[in-house]
């Protein structure tokens, strides 16, 4: 898949669920880790939630050259409602480090983290 792994990690820390699904419907359309990230963001998180309600979510993403030997491309891309701006608003950052190419090397592109789902993840597709 050109650099991508397939499957994104949906964890729902309030049943303590792990599931999976599938990146190419977004690598197709977004561009790298941070497009897909804030798609999953925007399909998710309504705009009442605000950033320390249970219903926010916080994404992790790789892009498709973490783990390439490429260098300068082992960053993840995190994605969030923050508290940080005023007011509270979407927000990304990115960081370096090993836990990019350790979660490719798992076999995943992405964590989507959630502490309250009452359902199943179902993207949503333009």
């Amino acid at each position: 898949m050109y650099g991508w792994m397939g499957e994104i990690l949906h964890v729902n820390l309030n049943n303590s669920e792990i599931t999976q699904f599938q990146t190419q419907p977004y690598a197709n359309l977004y561009l790298g880790g941070r497009g897909i990230a804030s798609r999953i963001y925007w399909e998710k998180v309504k705009p009442k939630i605000e950033a320390f309600d249970p219903e926010n979510w916080l994404i992790f993403m790789t892009g498709p050259l973490v783990a390439t030997g490429v260098h300068g491309a082992s960053r993840l891309s995190v994605v969030a409602k923050s508290p940080m701006i005023l007011p509270e608003g979407y927000c990304y950052g990115n960081i370096g480090g090993f836990i990019g190419p350790e979660l490719k090397k798992a076999g995943f592109d992405g964590i989507a983290i959630v502490r309250m789902c009452t359902e199943a993840y179902v993207p949503i597709h333009p």
